[in-house]
This record gives C-alpha cells, sequence and structure tokens, in this order.
C-alpha cells in the first residue's frame, strides 16, 4: 500500500516545485442586514459613491414627523414599489410589474411567496387547525418596546439615515391632522390612492399621496386594498402565543383604518418616515 502512494506523494510535491498563482482582487460589500456581496475588481471596472436624495414633505405635524413622498422601492408618488413581509427588508421576488398585468418572478426557494410559514412554525393536525405554535428564534422586534429594530426596518436599511417605518402613534397623527381624499384614478397614473392634506395652519397646501398599490397574501396579489405597515408588534397578541401579527394601516376605496392584527407575512408596502430635530 505504502509503494502505490509514494508516487502520488511525489508528484504532489513536484507540482508544487512550479505551480504558480494569480491574484484576482474581491470587493466584498456587506449590508446593514448582513448579507454580503462579492465582486471581481480588475482593470475595466470604475467604483464611485453616490448620494442617494429622497424626497419628503413637512405637514406642520405635532410630533415634527417628515413623511417621505414615495414607497420604498417606488420612483414617484403613486407608484406602488415593492412589497416587504413585516421585519424583513428584502421582497421574495427578484422582479415585479403592475400593470397593465401582475407579474412576478419568485426568488430561488421563495416560490410559494409570501406564506405563513416565513414566520412560524406550527404543526396542522388531522383537524385543520396549527398546534404547537412558535415563533422563529431572531426576533425582528424588541421585546420591551414592542417595536422593530432598525436592522428589521425596511425603510431604515434600504433608506439608510434616520429614515424608518412609521410608528402608531404617528400613523394615527396623521390620520387625525389631515384631510384624506381618495382618488380612483390618480392623475390618470391608473393607481388609486389617498391624497393626504395637512390641517395645520401654514402647511395647509403640503400634501403627500399613499397609493392603494395592493398585497400579496401566499403568491395571491390582490389590489382591491392595501396594508402600510407600521414598527408595532401587534399588542393585542403579544401576550396570547399568537404570533402572526402586527400593526398597519388599512386602506381600500373611501375607507381607512389602522389594523391591529394584519398577518405579518403578507407582502406590504412601506411608507418611510424621520423625526425632524
Amino acid at each position: 500500500m505504502i509503494k502505490k502512494l509514494l508516487p502520488m506523494a511525489l508528484l504532489t510535491v513536484a507540482m508544487g516545485a512550479w505551480a504558480q498563482s494569480q491574484t484576482t482582487t474581491m470587493m466584498k460589500v456587506q449590508q446593514k442586514d448582513g448579507t454580503v456581496e462579492e465582486f471581481i475588481v480588475n482593470a475595466d471596472l470604475k467604483v464611485t459613491w453616490e448620494a442617494v436624495e429622497h424626497e419628503y414633505v413637512d405637514l406642520g405635524l405635532p410630533s415634527g414627523t417628515m413623511w417621505a413622498t414615495c414607497n420604498v422601492g417606488a420612483s414617484a408618488p403613486y407608484e406602488p414599489g415593492d412589497l416587504f413581509g413585516w421585519g424583513e427588508t428584502s421582497p421574495h421576488y427578484t422582479s415585479i410589474t403592475y400593470k397593465p398585468e401582475f407579474k412576478v418572478e419568485w426568488k430561488k426557494a421563495m416560490q410559494f411567496g409570501y406564506s405563513a410559514e416565513t414566520y412560524w412554525n406550527a404543526i396542522k393536525g388531522d383537524d385543520g387547525q396549527y398546534h404547537d405554535q412558535h415563533e422563529w428564534s431572531v426576533l425582528p422586534y424588541d421585546k420591551e418596546t414592542l417595536l422593530l429594530k432598525p436592522e428589521y426596518d425596511a425603510a431604515h436599511v434600504n433608506w439608510g439615515g434616520e429614515w424608518r417605518i412609521p410608528t402608531l402613534n404617528e400613523m394615527q397623527e396623521l390620520m387625525d391632522n389631515c384631510y384624506w381624499s381618495f382618488f380612483e384614478d390618480f392623475e390618470g397614473t391608473g393607481f388609486a390612492g389617498y391624497l393626504v392634506t395637512s390641517m395645520i395652519e401654514g402647511y395647509t397646501d403640503k400634501s403627500i399621496f399613499l397609493p392603494i398599490s395592493g398585497y400579496i397574501n401566499h403568491t395571491t396579489y390582490s389590489n382591491t386594498a392595501t396594508n402600510y405597515w407600521l414598527a408595532n408588534y401587534s399588542t393585542t397578541f403579544a401576550d396570547s402565543g399568537e404570533y402572526r401579527k402586527c400593526q398597519s394601516l388599512q386602506l381600500w376605496a373611501k375607507r381607512r383604518q389602522i389594523d391591529p392584527a394584519m398577518y405579518r407575512h403578507n407582502g406590504e408596502p412601506v411608507r418611510p418616515v424621520f423625526t425632524k430635530k
């Protein structure tokens, strides 16, 4: 057995004596959510940094909250933008179109879309009900405040700076201090939604538009309503063992409300805010 292995050992030593190496430079970029992208850097690659500005509107609200003019992933106020699960910072798809018809291309291993299994484990019994529910070990929210942590906030991770998902109090402030006017087809864009105009003296010419951009449950898309995520975990269910729900602003045609128990796995839009200091 030793004699058979000896030639291979000599060959390995010989190759090591004349083998050479060529260096390839890799650039690694780590995102705030911990994901790392690698790029091969060569003579043809030019690396530049560009500051991206996101517009906002000062509605004169008592809290000093500034509201973005667009959803995350949108380039115009009427566009739906990207859809996120609550506590997730990237969509489950690689591409999405809304008009003239809805089309989506799912990421690898995400072919089931926005499903409940994304957020919780359970065993489905013969009675058709789920049992032994428990949440994934990584919690996207703070147990004391029941608010999303920055690293799990889609607005903060994608836009950076002080941008974040609004809280329940900030959304309620928007509802209490603004006129909400529904449009079936906003400025001929084909998108329905609400023009939200400030009631505050000196700011009555300021407004934002919130499109009813629809949502995805599993792989089914509905454009009849939409929920804008809030940073609040559902206090209604926090102590009851129901791990699947959080709070959101729910919009329909000519009707709106704060929903205290929206399923976290749904794909929904995000409208960022920040507090002006």
